[in-house]
């Protein structure tokens, strides 16, 4: 019967919101505990890339499942790097196993390398979930040509399956984001190639340029950015294409952007797309 109940509840909520997909319908059925990575400032809680030598703080939360009510048993917080080697674990105390537990983990390195970010929870019935992230630990790369400082400006339109706000609708409207802090350092030539980093915000992604006089055309690269949205702060992974134009020490850009991300709303993800986009934007060489 219960089954029945909760197959119909998915099929109304996707009238205002977004259907359910089978991993949220098991997730149901199955009565796993919750955990999760925290969103909040000076936490990791999604996938990124890093200089070495940067501390990385991680904030998880763990609480018994809704319906099971079954008390927590174990949590283990593990760090793996690319090779399957265990770099770090531990095992944060429950205080009390049947209401939520918030714990905090750090990580730090000087290997260049990815790491796999796993924190699994337990219950006293043995049901088990998983949250885990990635973490993309890379060597710096040396400014031969130089360093330049700008800002980025993405235009375009946001699109949602659902709406992001209980009770409202799906959304299509234009999207501007302006003022994206940015640093490309240019560094070593070989073959018409140049080894680059593009620093956007903080977060830091190595690529190369192929070079044709003062033309430049980058990798495709990846990068995260928050928007928000009637109050709703989404995650985007936006992926640009983009050329530059080397003149009088200035990096004039040009390319297309687009983005995807996910935000629940009443248990249920909402998917939210950004389409349409182009990127731009003038970067000076710094002294």
């Amino acid at each position: 019967m219960k089954k029945v109940l909760f197959a119909l509840a998915c099929f109304v909520s996707s009238f205002f919101f977004a259907s359910c997909t089978q991993e949220q319908f098991n997730d149901f059925l199955e009565k796993k505990p919750n955990i999760s990575f925290v969103e909040e400032e000076g936490y990791i809680s999604n996938n990124n890339s890093v200089l070495i030598g940067t501390e990385l703080s991680f904030k998880i939360k763990a609480s018994p499942n809704a319906g099971s009510k079954s008390p927590l048993a174990r949590i283990v917080f593990t760090i793996t790097d690319i090779n399957g080697k265990i770099v770090k674990e531990s095992r944060p105390t429950i205080q009390d196993p049947t209401v939520e537990t918030v714990f905090t983990e750090s990580f730090t390195t000087d290997k260049a390398s990815t790491y796999a970010i796993t924190a699994a929870v337990t219950d006293e019935e043995g049901k088990v979930n998983i949250a885990e992230l990635t973490v993309t630990y890379m060597n710096p790369v040396i400014a031969e040509i130089g360093v330049f400082k700008g800002n980025l400006a993405i235009l375009g339109r946001v699109t949602t399956d659902g709406g992001i706000i209980p009770g409202t609708n799906p959304i299509d409207e234009p999207l501007d984001i302006s003022d994206i802090v940015t640093r490309i350092t240019l560094g070593s030539v070989e073959n018409n190639k140049i080894n680059a980093m593009i620093d956007i915000e903080g977060t830091p992604v190595i690529f190369e340029a192929t070079q044709n006089g003062n033309d430049l055309v980058f990798d495709e690269f990846i990068f995260n950015k928050a928007i928000n949205l009637y109050g709703v702060d989404i995650e985007l992974n936006i992926t640009v294409n983009m050329t530059g134009v080397l003149e009088n020490d200035v990096l004039t850009l040009d390319g297309t952007a687009s983005g995807t991300g996910v935000v629940k709303v009443l248990g249920i993800n909402v998917n939210v797309n950004l389409i349409d986009g182009t990127i731009t934007g003038e970067l000076e060489k710094e002294e």
